[in-house]
């Protein structure tokens, strides 16, 4: 209260008057000096007290106070002024930039924190660098991905960057190798493309069940396939990009191990931009028409299980460019090549013929039907067995609203059945068809077949609106065939239907409005799956499932694997596969991730069964209508519960399943050997016009749950012969 001017500058300390009214001290300690505005390393720090000295001491002396982690050495107490930084001539991949582009040798080394050394011309790295005393931690961010993003879903965090200073702008560092474009900084939200749900919400609807099934994400591919096929006795399925459009840096053509989702690169010598294909007898997958220019519109091109693809015009090519081409497995082992379009630019017009491949002493089947109606590339096409109705297979075409049934050798007319209910179920305004499962008697024969049709489109507009029914026939019935309709919880364009083990089918993927095209369909998606159980009463088939956070509209695919999972792969709606969205307002981006659908029958809590062996043939094959013996557990002990099913799964693309089938085995005696072993008796099917000779799934279900597949080789003469003939590339 006594002290005045002289007392207190007698004590060290200073004076200053405050203004009237003002409360505080007149006399008061003298600030400690400006510390620096970053803290100085132990290693540079020069001892301003000893280990008794506390912060306020520390202060009072006109010193720096900064604690040390646990088990650094060094003083707490410092002066202002460090001791000088060592700057050793640190090599180039050692450094850590210190500076900005316009940093020079004077600003450089005006930062204490901071080294100057050149490199060599040619060199690459920062001049400017920080001396090893303070070389700063990187800042990762706790939200990095374990494993890094892939350079295809990497938004790049900005230019010139290093890892300390990506990591202090809250993103992510990881080198790239040098053939690899893309950012090394990257933020942490993933590109689009790359598995990001995007602001359109589409069409859902709620579950209507309690156990949906569900979708999970399984990973990126390197492109986003407009075609895909799975290749028999692997767990591999074959992706194919167009290269007009697709991913730089890709060979545009993979195989994807499902189990381990890693990706092999093939090779293509021409483009397969909407190509049209098939499964072949003895397991190949051959890719017909599609892309620009003769070499690709005209390719047949074959894909061997653990080998590449192979084109050979002087072999084997097409007789006239297809463009958007069914292709469709016969009895025989052969393909018929059905429409397509005469190039991929005006004045392109569709091809109203189909072509037999292999070739041989064939020429060019003109067909009307193609030519006398719109909605007519990637014509559904499908074998019908011999049956009741008629004596002789045939082939079931679709175009537009009008079908026939065709000859299978000749393909002549047989019969112009009805023509469908209102709206387009053909390409642009695709819907989903599959012939139901052909379930046989006790005799080995099969009540005629019937075939579903789901989803489609009403126009070519971009708001014209999707079908929201099935129609459902028997093509052998002729011209008393009528077509049934029913109607699904939702509209869908663009409709997969996926046949499942159970013998029921999973509708997945598509548009609720627009048609094929880019831009075309490129927002409203439908994000709900369906299943559609066709062994239910009219009205009481459908069930919704779940619903995915991802759009998969035009060029998207589902396609059954042998664990029982659906993998969902594919979504072009822009032109350009390498942008992250695209120019049509509120648009989805090309969608790199695949996501599996684990259908209902993987969620209800039974234990699957176990398929542990089956006869075969002295080939290793199955004979028609031969008899053949499955030793499988049954967890349910309960043999009138097992079912056995073949499935093919085709070629997918576009929402055309070409060659999808699904065939029941009749079963005549289960033995018990234990509560939960027996041995099945099956009998193969009939004829090659119920099961083309390929490939197939074996399936045995219990109670609707059904083991993992076996693969079997249904009839090997045929499939023995047409590979035979098929040319040598």
């Amino acid at each position: 209260m006594n002290t005045n001017s002289d007392t207190c500058a007698a004590q060290g300390c200073c004076w200053d008057a405050l203004p009237p009214n003002t409360a505080g001290p007149y006399c008061y300690k003298a600030p400690p000096p400006k510390c620096p505005n970053h803290v100085i390393p132990a290693a540079l720090r020069v001892d301003c007290g000893d280990a008794m000295t506390s912060n306020t001491a520390c202060l009072d002396k006109g010193c720096c106070w900064s604690a040390l982690p646990p088990g650094v050495a060094g003083p707490y107490c410092y002066t202002d002024t460090p001791k000088a930084a060592t700057c050793p001539n640190t090599a180039a991949a050692d450094r850590v930039d210190c500076g900005t582009t316009g940093t020079n040798a004077q600003t450089c080394v005006a930062n204490t924190k901071c080294c100057w050394t050149p490199l060599p011309a040619g060199t690459n790295g920062p001049w400017c660098y920080y001396s090893p005393e303070y070389v700063p931690a990187p800042v990762q961010p706790a939200q990095c991905p374990k494993d890094p993003y892939p350079a295809f879903a990497r938004v790049d965090c900005g230019p010139n960057n290093t890892p300390t200073t990506c990591g202090q702008k809250g993103c992510c560092w990881n080198p790239l190798p040098a053939d690899t474009p893309g950012p090394w900084c990257y933020q942490t939200s993933l590109a689009a493309g790359a598995g990001t749900p995007g602001s359109d919400p589409g069409i859902t609807a709620p579950a209507t069940t309690a156990n949906p099934g569900g979708y999970s994400a399984m990973g990126y591919s390197p492109v986003v396939p407009i075609a895909v096929a799975l290749v028999p006795e692997t767990n591999k399925i074959v992706l194919l990009e167009r290269e007009a459009g697709g991913k730089t840096g890709t060979t545009h053509t993979y195989t994807m191990n499902v189990a381990t989702m890693e990706f092999e690169p093939l090779h293509l010598t021409t483009d397969i931009f909407c190509v049209g294909g098939s499964m072949l007898p003895e397991g190949r997958v051959i890719a017909v028409g599609g892309g620009t220019g003769a070499a690709s519109l005209q390719g047949v091109r074959v894909y061997t299980k653990g080998g590449d693809w192979q084109q050979n015009a002087a072999a084997a090519q097409l007789q006239v460019p297809r463009w958007y081409p069914t292709a469709m497995l016969l009895p025989n082992g052969k393909v018929w090549v059905f429409s397509g379009a005469t190039d991929i630019q005006p004045p392109g017009v569709v091809q109203p013929s189909a072509e037999l491949v292999p070739r041989g002493n064939t020429n060019l089947v003109n067909l009307p039907i193609l030519a006398q109606t719109p909605q007519n590339l990637y014509p559904h096409t499908i074998v019908v067995p011999a049956d009741t109705n008629r004596a002789q297979a045939s082939i079931f075409i679709m175009a537009g609203r009008r079908s026939q049934l065709l000859n299978l050798d000749t393909l002549a007319t047989l019969v112009e059945l009805p023509q469908a209910p209102v709206g387009g179920r053909v390409y642009p305004l695709s819907g989903g068809a599959v012939m139901l499962p052909l379930i046989p008697d006790v005799t080995n024969n099969y009540p005629p077949a019937e075939i579903v049709i789901c989803g489609g489109g009403t126009g070519n507009a971009q708001d014209a609106p999707a079908l929201k029914t099935c129609i459902r026939g028997t093509p052998s019935a002729g011209a008393q065939l009528t077509w049934l309709v029913e109607e699904m919880p939702l509209p869908r364009l663009f409709a997969e239907m996926v046949a499942l083990p159970d013998r029921t089918y999973l509708i997945i993927n598509g548009a609720s409005k627009g048609s094929s095209g880019f831009a075309m369909a490129s927002s409203s998606p439908v994000r709900t799956a369906l299943l559609y159980n066709p062994s239910k009463p009219v009205g009481q088939r459908f069930t919704t499932l779940a619903t995915s956070t991802l759009a998969r509209l035009y060029h998207s695919e589902a396609i059954l694997v042998p664990d029982g999972r659906v993998v969902v792969l594919g979504s072009t709606p822009n032109y350009d596969g390498n942008i992250v969205s695209g120019p049509y307002g509120p648009i989805h981006p090309n969608e790199h991730m695949v996501e599996a659908y684990s259908p209902p029958y993987l969620s209800n809590g039974m234990v699957r069964p176990v398929i542990q062996s089956f006869t075969k043939n002295l080939q290793g094959q199955w004979d028609y209508n031969a008899f053949y013996t499955i030793t499988a557990t049954i967890p349910t002990g309960v043999a009138a519960n097992v079912q056995v099913t073949l499935i093919a799964p085709g070629f997918v693309t576009h929402a055309t399943h070409m060659g999808e089938r699904t065939i029941g085995l009749y079963i005549h005696n289960i033995t018990l050997i234990n509560n939960t072993t027996a041995t099945i008796l099956v009998q193969a099917p009939r004829s090659s016009d119920v099961a083309q000779p390929q490939q197939y799934m074996l399936w045995v279900v219990d109670n609707g749950t059904p083991s993992v597949a076996s693969w079997i080789q249904v009839g090997g003469v045929p499939a023995a012969v047409a590979a035979a003939n098929w040319p040598k590339f």
